[in-house]
Protein backbone atom coordinates (compact mmCIF):
# COMPACT_ATOMS: atom_id res chain seq x y z
CA UNK A 1 0.00 0.00 0.00
CA UNK A 2 1.20 3.59 -1.01
CA UNK A 3 1.96 5.77 1.91
CA UNK A 4 -0.12 9.14 0.58
CA UNK A 5 0.38 12.49 2.31
CA UNK A 6 -1.76 15.34 2.31
CA UNK A 7 -0.82 18.88 2.49
CA UNK A 8 -3.38 21.78 3.40
CA UNK A 9 -2.18 25.53 3.39
CA UNK A 10 -3.69 28.91 3.99
CA UNK A 11 -3.16 32.23 4.73
CA UNK A 12 -6.91 32.68 6.66
CA UNK A 13 -8.67 30.44 8.52
CA UNK A 14 -9.57 27.24 7.01
CA UNK A 15 -12.03 24.50 7.18
CA UNK A 16 -11.34 21.46 6.40
CA UNK A 17 -13.75 18.00 6.46
CA UNK A 18 -11.32 15.34 6.61
CA UNK A 19 -14.18 12.51 6.45
CA UNK A 20 -15.81 13.22 2.81
CA UNK A 21 -16.81 10.35 0.85
CA UNK A 22 -15.41 10.19 -2.87
CA UNK A 23 -16.19 7.10 -5.08
CA UNK A 24 -12.96 4.94 -5.30
CA UNK A 25 -11.04 7.35 -2.90
CA UNK A 26 -10.65 5.97 0.92
CA UNK A 27 -9.16 8.35 2.92
CA UNK A 28 -8.90 5.48 5.77
CA UNK A 29 -5.23 5.19 6.53
CA UNK A 30 -4.05 8.20 5.21
CA UNK A 31 -2.31 10.86 6.95
CA UNK A 32 -2.69 14.97 6.16
CA UNK A 33 -0.39 17.32 7.45
CA UNK A 34 -2.11 20.74 7.87
CA UNK A 35 -0.30 23.88 7.51
CA UNK A 36 -3.08 26.92 7.72
CA UNK A 37 -2.60 30.66 8.71
CA UNK A 38 -2.96 33.19 11.11
CA UNK A 39 -6.63 32.83 11.18
CA UNK A 40 -8.62 30.14 13.22
CA UNK A 41 -8.49 26.74 11.31
CA UNK A 42 -10.51 23.66 11.70
CA UNK A 43 -10.48 20.24 10.91
CA UNK A 44 -12.42 17.11 10.94
CA UNK A 45 -10.85 13.83 11.29
CA UNK A 46 -12.22 10.75 10.40
CA UNK A 47 -11.60 7.81 12.17
CA UNK A 48 -8.83 5.66 11.00
CA UNK A 49 -6.85 8.46 9.48
CA UNK A 50 -3.85 10.53 10.83
CA UNK A 51 -3.48 14.06 11.23
CA UNK A 52 -0.29 16.11 11.96
CA UNK A 53 -1.42 19.62 13.26
CA UNK A 54 1.95 20.57 14.79
CA UNK A 55 2.64 23.56 11.55
CA UNK A 56 -1.15 25.14 12.60
CA UNK A 57 -1.98 25.69 16.31
CA UNK A 58 0.49 28.39 17.01
CA UNK A 59 -1.49 30.78 15.66
CA UNK A 60 -5.47 31.58 15.59
CA UNK A 61 -7.73 30.06 17.82
CA UNK A 62 -7.72 26.00 16.27
CA UNK A 63 -9.97 23.06 16.87
CA UNK A 64 -9.81 19.46 16.26
CA UNK A 65 -12.69 16.87 15.84
CA UNK A 66 -11.80 13.73 16.52
CA UNK A 67 -14.73 10.89 16.62
CA UNK A 68 -13.09 8.52 19.72
CA UNK A 69 -13.53 9.37 23.26
CA UNK A 70 -10.54 10.79 24.72
CA UNK A 71 -9.87 7.41 27.03
CA UNK A 72 -9.61 5.98 23.59
CA UNK A 73 -6.42 7.58 23.01
CA UNK A 74 -2.98 6.62 24.13
CA UNK A 75 -0.97 9.89 24.77
CA UNK A 76 2.50 10.40 23.82
CA UNK A 77 3.93 13.96 25.04
CA UNK A 78 7.61 15.32 24.17
CA UNK A 79 8.30 17.59 27.10
CA UNK A 80 10.99 19.22 25.16
CA UNK A 81 8.57 21.09 22.28
CA UNK A 82 5.05 20.28 24.15
CA UNK A 83 4.33 17.98 21.45
CA UNK A 84 1.11 16.15 21.88
CA UNK A 85 0.35 12.43 20.15
CA UNK A 86 -2.81 10.92 20.53
CA UNK A 87 -2.88 7.20 19.18
CA UNK A 88 -6.15 5.03 18.86
CA UNK A 89 -6.91 1.43 17.42
CA UNK A 90 -10.10 0.36 19.30
CA UNK A 91 -12.88 0.49 17.75
CA UNK A 92 -10.82 0.58 14.30
CA UNK A 93 -10.41 -1.52 11.42
CA UNK A 94 -7.73 -4.54 11.91
CA UNK A 95 -4.62 -3.01 11.34
CA UNK A 96 -5.84 0.26 11.31
CA UNK A 97 -4.43 3.29 13.58
CA UNK A 98 -5.36 7.12 14.16
CA UNK A 99 -2.66 9.40 14.70
CA UNK A 100 -3.08 13.16 16.05
CA UNK A 101 -0.04 15.04 16.45
CA UNK A 102 -0.26 18.69 18.18
CA UNK A 103 1.50 21.25 20.06
CA UNK A 104 0.38 23.09 23.11
CA UNK A 105 1.07 27.11 22.75
CA UNK A 106 -0.81 30.15 24.22
CA UNK A 107 -4.09 30.00 21.85
CA UNK A 108 -7.37 28.75 22.83
CA UNK A 109 -7.16 26.12 20.91
CA UNK A 110 -9.64 23.00 21.25
CA UNK A 111 -9.79 19.27 20.76
CA UNK A 112 -13.49 18.17 20.59
CA UNK A 113 -13.62 14.14 21.62
CA UNK A 114 -16.78 12.41 21.40
CA UNK A 115 -16.99 12.74 24.41
CA UNK A 116 -16.70 16.46 25.01
CA UNK A 117 -13.80 19.13 24.47
CA UNK A 118 -11.08 20.72 26.27
CA UNK A 119 -9.17 24.28 25.62
CA UNK A 120 -5.51 23.77 25.13
CA UNK A 121 -3.78 26.45 26.01
CA UNK A 122 -0.71 26.18 27.90
CA UNK A 123 0.09 29.77 29.60
CA UNK A 124 -3.35 30.04 31.42
CA UNK A 125 -3.55 26.40 32.37
CA UNK A 126 -1.66 24.85 34.82
CA UNK A 127 -3.52 21.84 33.95
CA UNK A 128 -1.92 20.84 30.14
CA UNK A 129 1.33 23.18 31.56
CA UNK A 130 2.54 23.03 35.08
CA UNK A 131 3.93 25.77 37.12
CA UNK A 132 7.40 23.22 37.32
CA UNK A 133 7.47 23.53 33.25
CA UNK A 134 5.53 19.81 32.61
CA UNK A 135 3.61 19.23 29.85
CA UNK A 136 0.39 17.02 31.24
CA UNK A 137 -1.82 14.15 29.79
CA UNK A 138 -4.96 15.15 29.16
CA UNK A 139 -7.50 13.81 31.34
CA UNK A 140 -11.00 12.61 31.37
CA UNK A 141 -12.12 15.20 33.91
CA UNK A 142 -11.18 17.68 32.08
CA UNK A 143 -13.64 17.35 29.30
CA UNK A 144 -16.56 20.44 28.98
CA UNK A 145 -19.78 18.87 28.16
CA UNK A 146 -20.21 19.06 24.14
CA UNK A 147 -18.22 16.56 21.85
CA UNK A 148 -17.66 16.18 18.19
CA UNK A 149 -20.98 16.43 16.47
CA UNK A 150 -21.80 13.85 13.35
CA UNK A 151 -19.71 14.04 10.31
CA UNK A 152 -21.71 16.83 8.34
CA UNK A 153 -22.74 18.57 11.18
CA UNK A 154 -20.11 20.62 12.15
CA UNK A 155 -20.97 24.20 11.65
CA UNK A 156 -17.62 27.04 11.16
CA UNK A 157 -18.18 30.29 9.92
CA UNK A 158 -16.29 31.00 6.92
CA UNK A 159 -13.38 33.76 7.03
CA UNK A 160 -11.98 35.98 4.29
CA UNK A 161 -8.60 34.57 3.03
CA UNK A 162 -6.22 36.72 1.27
CA UNK A 163 -4.91 33.93 -0.86
CA UNK A 164 -5.97 31.08 -1.83
CA UNK A 165 -5.92 27.96 -0.11
CA UNK A 166 -3.62 25.23 -1.66
CA UNK A 167 -3.73 21.25 -1.13
CA UNK A 168 -0.64 18.75 -2.03
CA UNK A 169 -0.22 15.14 -2.46
CA UNK A 170 2.48 13.01 -2.29
CA UNK A 171 3.16 9.34 -2.45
Amino acid sequence: MANVKYYVTSNGGTYIHWAQSLSGFSLIGKEMSFNGGGGNDSVYVQAGTSLDYTSIMDSGNDTIYLTGNLADYSQFIDQSTGLYILTRTNGLSVGQTEVIKFTVNDQNDVIYFANGHIVINGSTDTRIYSATGTFNQLQTGWLTAGGTPAAGMVTITPTTATAPTKAYITD
